[in-house]
Protein backbone atom coordinates (compact mmCIF):
# COMPACT_ATOMS: atom_id res chain seq x y z
CA UNK A 1 0.00 0.00 0.00
CA UNK A 2 1.29 3.79 -1.18
CA UNK A 3 1.38 5.83 1.64
CA UNK A 4 0.36 9.47 0.22
CA UNK A 5 3.46 12.14 0.36
CA UNK A 6 2.56 14.69 3.28
CA UNK A 7 1.91 18.30 2.67
CA UNK A 8 4.90 19.26 3.92
CA UNK A 9 7.21 17.64 1.85
CA UNK A 10 5.92 18.93 -1.82
CA UNK A 11 6.79 22.16 0.05
CA UNK A 12 10.14 21.87 1.44
CA UNK A 13 11.80 18.70 -0.90
CA UNK A 14 14.81 18.75 1.35
CA UNK A 15 13.01 16.67 4.27
CA UNK A 16 14.35 13.40 5.18
CA UNK A 17 13.44 10.41 3.15
CA UNK A 18 13.40 8.35 5.90
CA UNK A 19 10.69 10.52 7.41
CA UNK A 20 8.77 9.88 4.41
CA UNK A 21 8.89 6.23 4.02
CA UNK A 22 8.14 5.60 7.77
CA UNK A 23 4.64 7.32 7.39
CA UNK A 24 4.82 9.43 10.17
CA UNK A 25 4.12 12.98 10.13
CA UNK A 26 6.80 15.37 8.51
CA UNK A 27 7.34 19.16 10.25
CA UNK A 28 8.91 21.64 7.95
CA UNK A 29 11.36 23.47 9.79
CA UNK A 30 10.54 26.33 11.34
CA UNK A 31 6.73 25.83 11.67
CA UNK A 32 6.56 25.00 15.41
CA UNK A 33 3.57 25.50 17.02
CA UNK A 34 2.65 28.97 18.19
CA UNK A 35 6.26 30.91 16.71
CA UNK A 36 6.23 33.37 14.19
CA UNK A 37 9.05 34.34 11.78
CA UNK A 38 9.74 37.50 13.91
CA UNK A 39 13.04 37.49 14.92
CA UNK A 40 13.74 35.78 18.47
CA UNK A 41 15.26 38.69 20.94
CA UNK A 42 17.78 37.60 23.64
CA UNK A 43 16.75 38.84 26.96
CA UNK A 44 19.96 40.78 27.53
CA UNK A 45 18.97 42.61 24.58
CA UNK A 46 15.05 43.24 25.36
CA UNK A 47 15.45 46.66 27.10
CA UNK A 48 17.43 48.14 24.26
CA UNK A 49 15.37 46.68 21.58
CA UNK A 50 12.63 47.95 23.74
CA UNK A 51 14.04 51.45 23.72
CA UNK A 52 14.13 51.61 19.70
CA UNK A 53 10.92 50.37 19.26
CA UNK A 54 9.54 53.14 21.61
CA UNK A 55 11.72 55.79 19.97
CA UNK A 56 10.16 55.25 16.58
CA UNK A 57 6.77 54.63 17.60
CA UNK A 58 6.84 58.02 19.80
CA UNK A 59 9.54 59.82 18.09
CA UNK A 60 11.78 60.14 20.24
CA UNK A 61 15.56 59.73 20.73
CA UNK A 62 16.34 56.53 22.36
CA UNK A 63 19.01 58.32 24.35
CA UNK A 64 15.94 60.19 26.16
CA UNK A 65 14.86 57.02 27.03
CA UNK A 66 15.23 54.67 30.26
CA UNK A 67 14.75 51.32 30.68
CA UNK A 68 13.61 48.49 33.34
CA UNK A 69 15.39 45.13 33.63
CA UNK A 70 13.28 42.40 32.38
CA UNK A 71 10.34 41.06 34.15
CA UNK A 72 8.56 37.65 33.73
CA UNK A 73 4.50 38.08 32.63
CA UNK A 74 3.11 34.39 32.90
CA UNK A 75 5.11 33.22 29.97
CA UNK A 76 6.46 36.21 27.84
CA UNK A 77 8.81 39.30 28.72
CA UNK A 78 8.07 42.51 29.70
CA UNK A 79 10.37 45.86 29.64
CA UNK A 80 9.10 48.83 31.41
CA UNK A 81 10.24 52.63 30.17
CA UNK A 82 9.52 56.16 30.35
CA UNK A 83 10.61 59.14 28.52
CA UNK A 84 12.86 61.53 29.34
CA UNK A 85 14.89 58.77 31.61
CA UNK A 86 14.50 60.84 35.06
CA UNK A 87 11.51 62.26 36.77
CA UNK A 88 8.00 61.87 36.74
CA UNK A 89 6.82 64.16 34.01
CA UNK A 90 7.27 61.78 31.43
CA UNK A 91 5.66 59.68 28.97
CA UNK A 92 5.42 56.08 30.33
CA UNK A 93 5.15 52.45 28.84
CA UNK A 94 5.89 49.16 28.24
CA UNK A 95 7.24 46.36 25.57
CA UNK A 96 5.93 42.93 25.38
CA UNK A 97 7.63 40.17 24.35
CA UNK A 98 6.19 36.86 23.59
CA UNK A 99 7.53 33.10 25.44
CA UNK A 100 9.23 32.75 21.98
CA UNK A 101 11.30 35.55 22.54
CA UNK A 102 9.83 37.98 19.60
CA UNK A 103 8.85 41.47 20.25
CA UNK A 104 4.54 41.43 20.47
CA UNK A 105 3.76 45.69 20.76
CA UNK A 106 4.96 48.62 22.69
CA UNK A 107 1.73 50.29 25.08
CA UNK A 108 1.69 54.02 26.03
CA UNK A 109 0.33 53.56 29.93
CA UNK A 110 -0.05 57.71 30.18
CA UNK A 111 1.88 61.02 28.70
CA UNK A 112 2.59 63.45 31.74
CA UNK A 113 5.01 65.74 29.56
CA UNK A 114 4.29 69.15 30.03
CA UNK A 115 6.53 70.29 26.89
CA UNK A 116 4.96 68.08 24.61
CA UNK A 117 1.45 68.08 23.48
CA UNK A 118 -0.54 64.69 25.40
CA UNK A 119 -0.17 61.70 22.91
CA UNK A 120 -3.98 59.96 23.05
CA UNK A 121 -4.52 57.69 25.91
CA UNK A 122 -5.24 54.05 24.92
CA UNK A 123 -8.79 53.54 24.67
CA UNK A 124 -9.25 50.80 26.35
CA UNK A 125 -7.87 46.99 27.14
CA UNK A 126 -9.27 43.56 27.55
CA UNK A 127 -10.15 42.14 30.94
CA UNK A 128 -7.39 39.75 30.88
CA UNK A 129 -4.99 42.52 30.40
CA UNK A 130 -6.21 45.05 32.95
CA UNK A 131 -3.68 43.59 35.76
CA UNK A 132 -1.03 43.81 34.17
CA UNK A 133 -2.12 47.03 32.81
CA UNK A 134 -2.91 48.06 36.46
CA UNK A 135 0.35 47.01 37.72
CA UNK A 136 1.98 49.23 35.68
CA UNK A 137 -0.33 52.33 36.48
CA UNK A 138 0.22 51.44 40.63
CA UNK A 139 4.30 51.07 39.66
CA UNK A 140 4.48 54.51 38.49
CA UNK A 141 1.42 56.35 41.26
CA UNK A 142 2.88 54.78 43.50
CA UNK A 143 6.78 55.24 42.61
CA UNK A 144 8.08 51.63 43.15
CA UNK A 145 9.21 49.01 41.02
CA UNK A 146 6.73 46.90 38.95
CA UNK A 147 8.47 43.79 40.87
CA UNK A 148 7.03 45.07 44.00
CA UNK A 149 3.94 45.40 42.60
CA UNK A 150 1.28 42.64 42.61
CA UNK A 151 -2.22 42.31 40.99
CA UNK A 152 -5.22 39.99 41.06
CA UNK A 153 -7.80 38.99 38.04
CA UNK A 154 -10.15 41.75 36.90
CA UNK A 155 -13.93 42.02 38.94
CA UNK A 156 -16.91 43.15 37.21
CA UNK A 157 -18.93 45.18 39.32
CA UNK A 158 -22.67 45.94 38.84
CA UNK A 159 -22.27 49.01 37.40
CA UNK A 160 -20.39 47.26 34.40
CA UNK A 161 -17.09 48.78 35.21
CA UNK A 162 -13.95 46.39 36.39
CA UNK A 163 -12.54 46.67 39.42
CA UNK A 164 -8.24 45.38 39.98
CA UNK A 165 -7.14 44.90 43.25
CA UNK A 166 -3.57 44.68 44.33
CA UNK A 167 -0.66 45.44 47.28
CA UNK A 168 2.92 46.62 46.40
CA UNK A 169 5.66 46.14 48.76
CA UNK A 170 6.63 49.69 50.29
CA UNK A 171 10.34 51.39 50.74
CA UNK A 172 10.04 50.85 54.55
CA UNK A 173 8.76 46.93 53.40
CA UNK A 174 4.86 47.29 54.58
CA UNK A 175 1.96 46.02 52.43
CA UNK A 176 0.02 48.47 50.84
CA UNK A 177 -3.36 47.53 49.31
CA UNK A 178 -4.51 49.68 46.26
CA UNK A 179 -7.17 48.93 43.28
CA UNK A 180 -7.40 49.91 39.88
CA UNK A 181 -10.85 51.02 38.27
CA UNK A 182 -11.82 50.45 34.60
CA UNK A 183 -14.70 51.55 32.44
CA UNK A 184 -17.36 49.08 30.95
CA UNK A 185 -14.97 49.05 27.78
CA UNK A 186 -11.81 48.61 29.40
CA UNK A 187 -10.56 52.43 29.44
CA UNK A 188 -8.39 53.11 32.63
CA UNK A 189 -9.94 55.71 35.05
CA UNK A 190 -7.88 55.27 38.39
CA UNK A 191 -6.01 53.79 40.56
CA UNK A 192 -5.90 54.50 44.58
CA UNK A 193 -4.84 53.28 47.77
CA UNK A 194 -6.93 51.58 50.08
CA UNK A 195 -6.84 53.06 53.63
CA UNK A 196 -7.76 51.03 56.44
Amino acid sequence: MMLPIPLASRSFPGLSAACLFAGVICIAPGSVQGKESRPDIPESDMPAFCRGEAASKFSISPREISTLPVEREGSNFRVYGQSPAEGSKALFFYCEFNRHREFDKVIMTSDKRESEPAAQEVDGVTVNEMPRFCKGKAAEAFDVKPGRVTTNKALKESDGRYRVFGQYITPANDVQVFHCKFSPNGKFLSVKTDNR
